[in-house]
């Protein structure tokens, strides 16, 4: 078998747009073996060209080389309407809902009066709608 009659290209093109707002803060906890990590796991669904499926992402800072400090949960679940157009291209109208759901969502100070203060540090979510090609060039 010819190397390059096996060769596929794949590919995707998105454009859309996002609603939603969250307030993002800085990480301040530091990262000395690289950079932080994560977990994903999603699922789908499909009955013709209607489709729906969700996801779950769980970031994490690596600390030592056996020691993880998860800091965020990510929760996603859209749905939408696929089309296969021609042989290798497939359109995709889409949309998308996630959700953040940090581990800490807030910072605690406390004043020399005893009083304690919840000041917000991550929080949100957004939608998003989204219109899809995808394809491949190649391959037997």
């Amino acid at each position: 078998m010819d190397f390059l009659a096996a060769l596929v290209l794949s590919y995707a093109l998105s454009v859309g747009a996002t609603s939603g707002a969250f307030i993002q803060y800085d990480n301040l906890s530091y990262n000395t073996i690289g950079s932080p990590l994560f977990a994903d796991m999603s699922a789908e669904l499909s009955l013709g060209p209607l489709f729906i499926g969700g996801s779950f992402r769980c970031d994490f800072n690596m600390k030592e080389l056996a020691s993880y400090d998860p800091f965020q949960n990510t929760y996603s679940v859209g749905g939408g309407l696929r089309a296969k157009t021609s042989p290798g291209l497939v359109i995709e109208l889409g949309y998308l809902h996630s959700c953040y759901h940090p581990f800490q969502s807030y910072g605690i100070v406390s004043y020399l009066t005893n009083e304690t203060l919840a000041i917000p540090k991550f929080e949100g979510a957004s939608d998003e709608i989204s219109l899809t090609f995808r394809g491949r060039v190649g391959g037997q």
